[in-house]
């Protein structure tokens, strides 16, 4: 029976329209993604970067080893075992993945992300919720749900809708954890930064910089005591990935290598030259020099001790600009 200030029995009026207007930004979020699947031909689906986590999940089913090798290209009668890349998008893809590919396999993934990715959306809210008022948050959650590129990405086998889902998650995680410094929470931010660093490895240093916070917004001593349990957590997601590597000696990724090395560029160009733009290593006749961490990392010191002005302003300033623009550096298009 309804109430004066009740609209659905049960609930208070206020209540209602939380409900309703969750419900409504949900909906909006996931009829636009999962239409944009829907009327979006890829021509070529799987090539670049999504052939290789295609031909991962591939290799494992088929013959149990974590390699990129095409069939018809193994030297023996299984591929070599290799760590180009991360295994938890490839392990995403398992379930999905058939041989030879097909259209009707490709739109099996690409509507499972579209519905992982309209989810994001219910996690954002719970993490605005935390710091905003309800009209704030319906707000940001709005912007979310219609944001182009967080719609656009579903449509490709490539990693962003799964890491941005995990990313979602770690921060309501952390936001948890705030709030009731309960160690149980503390393995549970660990084991999601761990599935993060699976996804994408650059992850792999942000536990670096997250367990020294603890120290800082906690009592010493539960810090120390939060940190070691998240420490746990991340543990026993890296651990497996980390032992296979140990023992089974793969080809290693040079993409940390590479993608740091690149990133030392001011404005990303090679002497300030435009044409550069976005590809400056390979006008730089140092670059077959620096194919391993240290020689790139002394390298960038270097530099710093040459100019640090501009390499200050270039990583404080001018990087995280250049990220968070919407312009397209590099890839298709």
């Amino acid at each position: 029976m309804r109430t004066k200030g009740q609209i659905i029995s049960g609930f208070s009026t206020r209540q209602t329209i939380i409900a309703l207007a969750i419900i409504g930004i949900f909906a909006i979020g996931l009829i636009l993604r999962v239409v944009m699947t829907a009327e979006t031909k890829v021509s070529i689906p799987i090539r670049a970067d999504a052939k290789d986590y295609y031909l991962y999940a591939h290799n494992m089913i088929e013959y149990g080893v974590y390699s990129r090798q095409a069939p018809g290209k193994f030297k023996g009668p299984k591929p070599v075992a290799d760590a180009h890349r991360a295994p938890g998008y490839p392990l995403f893809l398992v379930p999905f993945v058939k041989f030879p590919p097909t259209f009707k396999m490709v739109n099996s993934i690409v509507v499972t992300q579209a519905i992982i990715s309209a989810l994001t959306i219910l996690a954002a809210i719970a993490c605005f919720k935390s710091f905003l008022s309800w009209p704030w948050t319906f707000g940001a959650a709005l912007l979310t749900a219609i944001s182009p590129h967080l719609i656009a990405f579903n449509i490709y086998l490539l990693t962003e809708c799964l890491f941005t889902f995990s990313l979602v998650l770690l921060t309501l995680a952390m936001v948890r954890l705030s709030r009731s410094r309960n160690p149980l929470l503390a393995v549970i931010v660990g084991l999601a930064t761990g599935v993060s660093f699976l996804i994408r490895p650059t992850m792999l240093y942000f536990i670096v910089f997250l367990v020294p916070v603890f120290f800082v917004f906690f009592k010493k001593k539960k810090g120390a005591v939060l940190a070691l349990f998240l420490v746990i957590g991340f543990c026993a997601v890296w651990g497996p990935w980390t032992l296979r590597n140990i023992v089974v000696k793969p080809r290693k990724s040079t993409l940390a290598v590479q993608t740091i090395h690149k990133g030392m560029y001011p404005n990303l160009t090679y002497n300030n030259d435009s044409r550069t733009y976005g590809i400056p290593n390979h006008f730089d006749p140092t670059w077959d020099q620096l194919r391993d961490m240290k020689s790139v990392v002394r390298e960038i010191s270097r530099r710093f001790k040459k100019e640090p002005l501009r390499y200050i302003r270039w990583y404080i300033f001018g990087k995280p600009a250049m990220f968070f623009s919407w312009n397209m550096i590099v890839g298709m298009g």
